[in-house]
C-alpha cells in the first residue's frame, strides 16, 4: 500500500547498483534477508536487522550491532516450531530450496508484520545504544542456553555475537 513518506526502493525506478550502494554506506541499519544484499552494508559497517533468513548460516556474518529473526521452521506432522538449535545442525543448515524443507517435511513461516515491526523498534534502540534490560536480560540467557545446547553437538564454539529479537526469543524459551 501507499505509506507517506515510504518509498519501496526495490520496485521505484532509481533503484541501480550505484543506488544499491550509496544506500548501504549512509543508511542508519539495513532491513535486509540473506538474498545477498545484506554484505553490503556490513562492508560499510552499517548494521544489519536480518530477517525472513534461511538458511541460517548467514547468522554467523552478523555481529554485536547486528538483529537476527530468521524465518520459523515447523514439523508439518505435528505443526510444532523445531527447537531453535537444530537450525544449526549440518542440513537444515544448508537447505537451500523451499523443496527441500517439504521434502523433510518442514514447513517454514515468514515472520510476521508484527515481529518485523518489533525487530525494527529493536534496531533503533541498539543504534541508539538505549537498549531495554529486559531485552539484554532474554538476550543473555538464550545465548546461554544456545550455547550449552549447541556444545553437546559441536567440536567447536558456534560465536553469537548479534543480538536475538525478542520475537525469536519468545518462540524458545
Amino acid at each position: 500500500p501507499k505509506i507517506k513518506n515510504l518509498i519501496d526502493y526495490s520496485f521505484s525506478n532509481i533503484a541501480c547498483d550505484s543506488m544499491d550502494v550509496f544506500l548501504a554506506a549512509t543508511c542508519k541499519f539495513c532491513v535486509a534477508t540473506s538474498s545477498g544484499f545484506a554484505p553490503i552494508p556490513k562492508f560499510f559497517g552499517k548494521p544489519v536487522l536480518l530477517s525472513n533468513c534461511l538458511p541460517t548460516a548467514a547468522y554467523l556474518e552478523l555481529d554485536k550491532s547486528d538483529l537476527f529473526l530468521p524465518k520459523k521452521l515447523l514439523k508439518k506432522n505435528i505443526n510444532k516450531i523445531i527447537n531453535f538449535f537444530y537450525y544449526f545442525f549440518f542440513q537444515i543448515n544448508y537447505y537451500h530450496s523451499p523443496e527441500v524443507y517439504e521434502k523433510n517435511k518442514i514447513s517454514i513461516e515468514n515472520n510476521t508484520t508484527n515481529e518485523l515491526k518489533t525487530a525494527t523498534n529493536e534496531m533503533f534502540e541498539i543504534c541508539s545504544g538505549k537498549l531495554n534490560p529486559n531485552f539484554l536480560s532474554k538476550n543473555k540467557m538464550f545465548k546461554e542456553k544456545l550455547k550449552k545446547d549447541l556444545n553437546n553437538d559441536f567440536e567447536f564454539d558456534l560465536s553469537h555475537e548479534c543480538f536475538f529479537s525478542e520475537s525469536l526469543i519468545n518462540n524458545y524459551i
